[in-house]
């Protein structure tokens, strides 16, 4: 498995920080936002928004070598690419990793189709499928379920997309 490293940006420029490492690098590091798709109400009218995952990051596929923190450091919108006395600190297999397989090739997590069964939440397809371990809680209203993902040993809880249907007999 390749190395994942964070680098701590300005929160809402985290797309123009991308952009602007993407060139930087020249595709030797791909460097990635990861976002969620999530249903919100605005003006009685229900719409598919985005959303950062880790608000305030881009992510970093690839090596980045401890010459090339300094070239990351100086980028405007970058507040500083996470690291220890050793270098780069890459960021942990079994924190990435549920992560990197829930985004889709555009590094969007998109919607689940879910049901309930006795009080359980039961994924039918999507992203969380056999998954259901990380969910944590369930909102029918907004169609988003609480999950718990943990990054850089610290747990976060995020909201992800689901489409609720009505029993097990709808889902095809």
């Amino acid at each position: 498995m390749e190395s994942w490293y964070a680098v701590f940006v300005i929160t809402g420029q985290e797309a123009r920080v991308k952009e602007r490492l993407d060139n930087l690098f020249e595709g030797r590091v791909e460097f990635l936002v990861p976002r969620r798709k999530l249903k919100e109400r605005r003006a009685g009218v229900w719409r598919d928004v985005f959303r950062t995952v880790y608000p305030g990051y881009v992510l970093a596929r690839g090596e980045i070598l401890p010459t090339d923190a300094g070239r990351i450091n100086v980028t405007t919108g970058v507040i500083r690419l996470l690291a220890d006395e050793h270098g780069p600190q890459k960021i942990l297999e079994h924190d990435i990793g549920l992560l990197v397989k829930m985004l889709n090739s555009e590094g969007v997590i998109d919607y689940s189709t879910a049901f309930v069964r006795d009080s359980k939440v039961v994924i039918t397809q999507g992203p969380l499928v056999s998954m259901e371990g990380i969910v944590q809680n369930f909102d029918v209203r907004k169609g988003r379920v609480k999950v718990r993902l943990v990054f850089f040993g610290e747990e976060r809880i995020v909201d992800l997309g689901v489409t609720l249907v009505n029993s097990a007999m709808e889902v095809k």
